[in-house]
């Protein structure tokens, strides 16, 4: 028998409150799903493909370094990517805080 090869890509998938996911799977939605771990009607049905690109071993498909490894992302793609959504994760946490430097609140007067 015949394995049938797998053709694996990866998506950029755009969600809100997020910063873009690079998806390594072979349909986007499903994929999406099981990159931030809910059920899929959560959160892939409000997310969006914005780009699929595909999957070259040993090239990172961001920035297009050579690297000894899968095909994933290389570790600073990786890194950039963790400390991008980690940001974005502080900030929409402490985003009133923002908001009420900015508007001055009840004791702007004062």
């Amino acid at each position: 028998m015949a394995r049938k090869a797998e053709r694996l890509f990866f998506w950029i998938v755009a969600c809100e409150g997020h910063t873009n996911a690079w998806v390594n799977a072979e349909d986007w939605e499903l994929a999406t799903a099981a990159f931030w771990g809910v059920p899929w009607r959560e959160v892939a049905a409000k997310c969006e493909c914005r780009q699929k690109r595909p999957v070259i071993k040993g090239v990172c498909p961001q920035c297009g370094s050579f690297f000894f490894g899968g095909a994933k992302r290389c570790d600073l793609c990786e890194k950039k990517a963790r400390d991008d959504e980690w940001n974005l994760q502080q900030y929409l946490k402490n985003r009133y805080k923002h908001r009420r430097q900015e508007g001055g609140g009840k004791n702007a007067d004062q």
